[in-house]
């Protein structure tokens, strides 16, 4: 996992990632948070990851129409009514096979993180893009990978257009306890880390 990590190019080999194995669960955390560029080890990860693997990628996020995130140019915002219109776009022109909707969604109300025992129902942006072994673009992740925790399974073990349909259908929205696909990864660019069972070793 060290050697396949320190391996990925120059730039990362002086990057402060650290890996830990959890036996238990049998998944590794890959922290980046320390890293120099974050955002440069995410994508030269995942990369790597799909020079030699199909990825099923998926954001569900709420939309909060008052957000106004800061974003360069060319990053894009599903949680924001105009970058979700403007994600919409760019999806289209860009090849991938995907699915991208708009739909409401009952989440827990909570007050200093503990449950309130209410629920709201909240405007919720659901992406899933299917990637084919190394058609990740640099692009496609810097207009809507940076700005959203990522959920990703690796190796899907159904045809992805059949995955594309049930995820548009609402059979599934996220990777937990998902049974369709080899390994899965949770990036997440807030906590500065990715959580997964797929072992890095394999990449070398």
């Amino acid at each position: 996992m060290r050697y396949a990590i320190a391996h990925m190019n120059t730039a990362l080999i002086s990057s402060k990632i650290r890996v830990k194995l959890n036996k238990r669960a049998g998944k590794f955390t890959i922290d980046y948070s320390k890293a120099a560029s974050a955002d440069a080890v995410r994508f030269e990860l995942l990369k790597r990851i799909n020079g030699s693997h199909e990825l099923f990628l998926m954001v569900n996020t709420a939309i909060d129409l008052c957000q106004k995130f800061p974003k360069s140019a060319h990053r894009l915002n599903l949680a924001t009514e105009q970058g979700y219109k403007e994600a919409e776009a760019f999806l289209q022109a860009s090849g991938y096979a995907y699915r991208l909707k708009a739909t409401k969604k009952e989440f827990n109300r909570s007050l200093m993180g503990l449950s309130t025992g209410k629920t709201a129902l909240c405007a919720v942006a659901l992406m899933a893009v299917a990637l084919g072994k190394g058609q990740l673009r640099q692009d496609f992740f810097d207009t809507l990978g940076c700005s959203h925790d990522l959920m990703i399974g690796i190796d899907p073990r159904r045809p992805s257009g059949t995955l594309l349909e049930e995820f548009e259908s609402g059979i599934f929205d996220s990777i937990e306890r998902n049974e369709n696909f080899a390994y899965t990864m949770i990036d997440s660019p807030w906590l500065g880390h990715f959580y997964t069972d797929f072992d890095l070793a394999g990449l070398e």
